[in-house]
């Protein structure tokens, strides 16, 4: 669901990082539905404007803000 959302805004996994103080590596991790810590939970759905359920999700699940 993050790279979804992402790609949503047209920004690289770089900008993405930059944007909420990680590495890269932590969001192509993310990415790839690796674990992730609360707080970085937390910076992808404030960033996104979505729950964090939403960023946790792992399997593709449309939802009315990818359309």
């Amino acid at each position: 669901m993050i790279k979804e959302l992402r790609l949503k805004k047209s920004i690289s996994q770089q900008d993405l990082a930059d944007a909420i103080q990680v590495s890269k590596l932590t969001i192509l991790n993310a990415e790839k539905g690796k674990r992730m810590s609360l707080r970085t939970v937390r910076k992808l759905a404030d960033y996104f404007g979505v729950s964090t359920a939403v960023i946790r999700i792992k399997k593709w699940i449309k939802y009315n803000i990818l359309n």
